[in-house]
């Protein structure tokens, strides 16, 4: 649209026509496009067709615009903006603008958001907010200090999905990132809900709790992993399963478990088993897992196995199971091999120590019964000196987005630290 691309017979032809089928086809039908990813898929269809060559099929495909875009506007938020992301919506409104439709209703609505969610500096964050999910980092961490614990009790029941999601199509009963209209449900934070409504009401079923499990348990993949926002469509890499995100919804099955009615507790025992299954399957030989949306930037393959098998180190170590506790034990080996000289961790063995990254290390080694002490105070004595230096808040991009888009949230430093803190005191008890 800036005129760099004068031919544009290499860009592929996205079927937009497809977007007025019903979504629980596109998975059966192995669409190269993930769930969540639809708006995309329509505006750059139809401007892809706009700017190719017409043949036999174009009155057949141009009937399918006027379907196609209604169903775009189905799709957008109320307040215009896709996915709470301002990249995905001025992408879809460059492309809607590229394809003639820059007065339309989905094109306007996009820029209106992108006008009011500029930050004062010119800049524009990936995501509007984390709000769910840091409050959910945060109630873990401050576990039984919190004081007004109804107001998030409330809160949170509050900020479940009460209707089958447009974008991915998935059932009622999961929670998103933020409480924002552009949100969407997904493992991750659902599992994050769960366990801090367990934090906060001492595991007092609701109603809220066995929509949640029975969310998670309908979301996981074929191979027995879980996935972020619904189950993979193939090999597609933003629907496969994640070890992190699995961990921690076998650590939100096993904490309700015995709390859930009895169906229901048979299904996550049988969802239990294939997560483990799965979790065993995918264990590097040294004992790692790869994280699949968070990474470190100085890493040479900008992957974060240290986050990776932190995460699944921390939430496995709470089980019961054997099995569970055996895949604790093996990453447990490959966190204490990975620690540097410093006493920090980095995303990868040798890569320069993260304050995020030590944090979620020291977590785990905490949660974990028989791990090495001396490896624990020399993390905490890292953690101490950039304290002492004023940089032990200072953000670290951690997160990785699709199409390598890195963030930084304030708020993860706070909490990974406090949570860790909180381990090691409840260990040296």
């Amino acid at each position: 649209m800036a005129g760099v691309i004068t031919h544009w017979d290499r860009i592929p032809q996205l079927p937009f026509e497809l977007s007025v089928l019903p979504q629980r086809l596109f998975r059966f039908l192995r669409l190269p496009v993930v769930s969540y990813a639809i708006p995309a898929l329509i505006a750059v269809g139809i401007l892809r067709y706009e700017k190719g060559k017409r043949d036999f099929l174009s009155s057949v495909r141009e009937s399918f615009i006027g379907k196609s875009l209604r169903v775009l506007e189905k799709l957008q938020p109320s307040h215009g903006g896709f996915l709470e992301a301002a990249p995905l919506t001025a992408f879809v409104s460059m492309c809607m603008s590229g394809a003639g439709f820059r007065e339309h209703a989905v094109t306007q609505k996009a820029a209106q958001f992108l006008i009011k969610t500029v930050r004062p500096d010119g800049a524009w964050p990936i995501d509007t907010d984390l709000s769910c999910w840091v409050t959910s980092l945060s109630i873990k961490a401050l576990g039984e200090d919190l004081e007004d614990k109804t107001f998030f009790i409330e809160r949170i029941k509050r900020n479940a999905f009460a209707f089958r999601h447009p974008f991915t199509g998935a059932k009622e009963g999961g929670w998103g990132w933020s409480d924002l209209p552009g949100s969407v449900p997904d493992a991750d934070d659902t599992s994050g809900a769960l366990v801090a409504l367990h934090v906060l009401t001492g595991g007092t079923y609701s109603e809220e709790v066995g929509k949640g499990v029975e969310w998670l348990l309908a979301l996981q993949n074929e191979d027995g992993g879980m996935p972020t926002f619904c189950k993979g469509w193939g090999k597609l890499p933003f629907d496969r399963s994640s070890p992190d995100i699995s961990a921690h919804s076998l650590l939100a099955f096993e904490l309700w478990l015995d709390a859930l009615p009895k169906e229901l507790r048979v299904k996550c025992r049988r969802s239990i088993r294939r997560l483990l299954g799965w979790m065993w399957k995918i264990q590097s030989s040294d004992g790692s897992w790869t994280p699949l949306w968070f990474g470190d930037q100085d890493a040479k393959d900008e992957c974060s196995p240290v986050y990776g098998t932190a995460m699944a180190v921390e939430y496995l170590s709470t089980s019961r199971n054997p099995l569970a506790r055996k895949l604790a034990e093996n990453g447990l080996r490959y966190l204490l091999a990975s620690q540097n000289e410093d006493g920090g961790w980095g995303g990868a063995p040798k890569v320069a120590s993260k304050i995020t990254l030590t944090a979620r290390a020291l977590s785990a080694l905490a949660s974990y019964p028989e791990s090495d002490l001396k490896s624990m105070e020399r993390g905490f004595d890292y953690l101490y000196g950039m304290y002492q230096s004023g940089l032990l808040f200072r953000p670290e991009p951690i997160g990785l987005y699709f199409a390598r888009l890195w963030y930084s949230e304030e708020l993860y430093n706070h909490t990974f630290v406090l949570n860790a803190l909180k381990k090691l005191k409840q260990r040296i008890k």
